[in-house]
């Protein structure tokens, strides 16, 4: 069925859905508003929603006018079910305090018996000028764990000049996040995009792109042992 806002408006701009499974219920994410903007100050919108055999059933946050999920502008949602919860990560922007800049981080939520409950924000590096590209969210042994990509854009003058990127997993320890591993990139100055986890053995697998400022884009996979990030093999 077409998806519609709290609201009941129907919008033409869907992105980056994401979908997973509780049980026999599918819960899918996604991003919406037209030109990343629904117009009446209402920005780019994280949604939810899950199937209860015959409609799509809204999982809103009463607190937002339109029900998103996010504050601020909201993009490329990720869904993961941890120990039978639903979670969701997406990137969100932000102010850069005392300056008209903003930065992107990653916020993380999970459906609770009464709804959205936060589970804090994850930031890796200085934050001016940070953009998010990819996330991807996984169960690792009843724990969240969380992947992204970013690199930085800076102004010079009239231009602005994008910096090379990382990727990176953090896991949800207590009420922090805190990185596993550091920086998987084959070079931290190449610049990463897209990416993608599962899980094989209990342990978390991180595929994702890469290329160097001329190169072609790349595809490499690394996993966790434990200890430290392993790569298998070289370029897909």
């Amino acid at each position: 069925g077409h998806l519609k806002n709290q609201n009941g408006a129907q919008w033409p701009e869907g992105y980056a859905p994401s979908i997973a499974g509780l049980g026999n219920t599918p819960y899918v994410a996604w991003y919406e508003g037209g030109g990343y903007g629904w117009g009446a100050n209402q920005p780019a919108s994280v949604f939810v929603a899950h199937w209860d055999g015959t409609q799509w059933v809204y999982d809103y946050d009463p607190a937002n006018v339109n029900g998103r999920l996010n504050i601020r502008t909201g993009r490329t949602p990720a869904l993961a079910v941890v120990q039978g919860v639903v979670y969701a990560a997406w990137s969100e922007t932000r102010s850069v305090p005392n300056s008209a800049d903003t930065y992107d981080t990653v916020v993380v939520r999970h459906l609770g018996p009464s709804g959205w409950v936060s589970d804090g924000e994850i930031n890796f590096g200085a934050i001016e000028g940070k953009l998010i590209i990819d996330i991807a969210m996984a169960d690792v042994g009843g724990i969240p764990h969380v992947a992204f990509s970013q690199f930085t854009s800076k102004s010079f003058g009239a231009s602005k000049v994008n910096k090379p990127g990382t990727v990176q997993v953090f896991k949800l320890s207590g009420a922090s996040w805190i990185e596993l591993g550091g920086v998987l990139n084959v070079s931290t100055n190449n610049y990463p995009n897209y990416l993608a986890m599962a899980i094989h053995g209990g342990r978390p697998y991180l595929a994702w792109q890469e290329r160097s400022a001329s190169g072609n884009n790349q595809l490499y996979v690394k996993h966790w042992d434990g200890a430290s990030w392993v790569a298998d093999g070289g370029s897909l």
